[in-house]
Formats: structure tokens, sequence, C-alpha cells
């Protein structure tokens, strides 16, 4: 049994997203279910649970396993916790470009009540409203068409989804993302295939297919895991401002 509570909770859908923060803080695997992991940082005053799901559909199903889980009942209670996700958007407004790190105040999912985020824990400026879509927006249409229709900035596949199922224990989410793509050119359907597979595996196992059967997919993977390790970094020194 640990001696004190965890101060924060920080959600990550995709371990690519989470990579950067857990090797900067020396994290250490606590907990591993099917549908994802947690670890857990000590870093000066504070400790952190990082949950890493196993695919973008996995990450509330992590949370519940993760509440579940004996280790975390000894340890802390969820109202004592500063709840956050990180991970990676597409842009729908136009003013944002690759990189861009926002604190998003609203969340949206269409024929669905807006949900605002927490303002306090992360002492963080919020704007914008981030939109969570079932799917991968993958044309450059669909993105213009979503951004007329709901005046997000913002689509993700996961936050809004995560932040409904805080609601159900009274609490609100804060949530970071970064900006991983500016919508501004349409995604080939393999790379789509790729962001709706189910688990780590079947990801990595469709990139190698697409690998050799798409002749531009090795390079375009390349610079892809060239910029998440970018965008990873960005959200690392972010949290390292956090708990700093």
């Amino acid at each position: 049994m640990h001696s004190r509570n965890a101060d924060y909770l920080f959600l990550f859908p995709l371990q690519i997203e989470a990579s950067a923060t857990l090797k900067r803080f020396k994290a250490r695997r606590v907990a591993r279910w099917k549908n994802g992991s947690c670890y857990r940082i000590e870093y000066r005053r504070y400790r952190c649970d990082v949950l890493v799901g196993g695919s973008a559909h996995r990450v509330v199903d992590v949370f519940r396993s993760w509440e579940q889980w004996s280790g975390f009942r000894t340890t802390c209670h969820l109202a004592e916790l500063n709840i956050g996700l990180f991970g990676f958007a597409g842009a729908l407004a136009t003013e944002l470009k690759q990189g861009d790190l926002c604190w998003f105040e609203e969340l949206h999912c269409l024929h669905e009540p807006v949900l605002s985020t927490e303002a306090q824990g992360f002492s963080r400026p919020r704007q914008g409203r981030l939109l969570t879509s079932s799917t991968i927006v993958a044309q450059q249409r669909e993105r213009v068409e979503l951004r007329a229709q709901t005046q997000a900035d913002a689509v993700d596949m996961e936050a809004y989804w995560i932040a409904r199922e805080l609601q159900s224990y009274g609490r609100q989410l804060s949530c970071c993302r970064v900006i991983s793509d500016d919508g501004r050119e349409d995604l080939p359907a393999w790379v789509v295939g790729l962001f709706e597979a189910k688990t780590s595996r079947q990801m990595i196992q469709r990139a190698l297919v697409s690998a050799v059967t798409h002749r531009e997919a090795a390079r375009w993977l390349w610079r892809m895991k060239r910029a998440a390790g970018k965008l990873s970094q960005r959200l690392a020194d972010e949290i390292e401002g956090i708990v700093g």
C-alpha cells in the first residue's frame, strides 16, 4: 500500500502520444489490462497515475479498469485528483497549425449536449471547442463542413466520451490537445485504416502491410513517426510545466 495519494491522473488514448512523458519522468508500469496500462510517476512532490489506451476507442475502458483496480482504491479517491486528457487532435479552424497546443473550454459531440471542461487543477487558460467524432475525419471537405456546423476548433475521437464518463462521478475533465495536422490534405484510405485499428498491435500490423502494398506508405509513415515524436515531446513539456 502506498502512503500518499496520486495528485494527478493523466489519460492518453495512444502509446505514441504518451511515449515522451513516460520516458522523461521514468514512469513505471504498475498495472496492465487488455485495453491498456497504468503507469506511475513520482516527481518532486507529486505522484501521478498515467493511463494509456491501446487505441483511440479504448480510453474509457482503460479508465474503468483503473477505477476498479484494487491498487487504485487503496491509494486515492477520484475526488482528490486533477484529471487531464492529453493527446493529438486534427485542426478544424484554419488558424491552427501542427504543433499548436490547446486547452479547450468546451467539448462537443454531434447530437449531444456541450460539456464544459475543468477550470482548476492545471492553471491553464482555456478557450475554444473540441469536437469528438466516432470516425476519422479524413476529407478536407468534411472538416470544413464540421467547422461550419459546430464552430469547433479541432476534432478528436475520445474527449467527449471520457468527459461524460467522469460526469457520473461528479467530476469534470481538463483537456489538452496538440494539433497533429492542419487538415488541408485528404488522408488516404490506408491511413484511415491505421487509426481505426482496435488495438496497438493491429495498428502496427496494418502499418507493415501498408508499407508493402502502397508505394508512398513507407515515406509517409516515417514522416508521421518523426512528427509524432515531436508532438509527444510538446505534451511532455506541458506536463513538466504543470508538475514542475
